[in-house]
């Protein structure tokens, strides 16, 4: 393996955990189902934090990155949901909760804007790299060989021109 996991056995994995852990919450929280999917929606981000920082130790990147936007669109939706429909909630609780979901959801997306410049940057790299690597090395004796530009004259010590 060569110190990297399949990304797909890692996101199977997270998804098995957090399966657990999300039931596990909601259900010693089934008195209060209101903050029961507050944590869950909670705990689903960190899950997509997660699997976001897991994409570095995988073979296959792109099963983690999905996972990741999975437990994303999974924590924000009951945030939300749970934030706008719930009648248990007040008003003042509503507006604060709403604005910092929306205040993380702006990070989340201004750094997926980062990101994707970021592997924009990448993919014409390896398009260089690609290039240079295909080219012929060159000869080490050729800069032996190179002719070397005359010095210009010059002048004795008091002599002008």
């Amino acid at each position: 393996m060569g110190g990297r996991i399949s990304g797909v056995l890692l996101a199977a994995a997270l998804g098995g955990v957090a399966a657990l852990v999300l039931l596990l919450v909601y259900l010693l929280n089934a008195g209060n189902p209101t903050n029961a999917l507050l944590a869950d929606g909670v705990i689903a981000l960190v899950f997509a934090l997660v699997a976001y920082f897991a994409r570095a130790i995988t073979r296959e990147p792109r099963a983690a990155q999905g996972a990741s936007w999975g437990f994303a669109g999974l924590g924000f939706g009951l945030l939300f949901l749970t934030l706008l429909l719930s009648p248990s909630v007040s008003t003042l609780g509503r507006i604060v909760g709403l604005v910092l979901v929306l205040l993380a959801l702006a990070v989340v997306l201004a750094g997926f804007g980062w990101r994707a410049r970021g592997d924009a940057l990448d993919r014409t790299r390896s398009v260089e790299r690609a290039s240079w690597d295909s080219r012929p090395p060159a000869n080490a004796l050729d800069y032996a060989t190179a002719t070397v530009p005359p010095a210009p004259p010059s002048t004795a010590p008091g002599e002008h021109r």
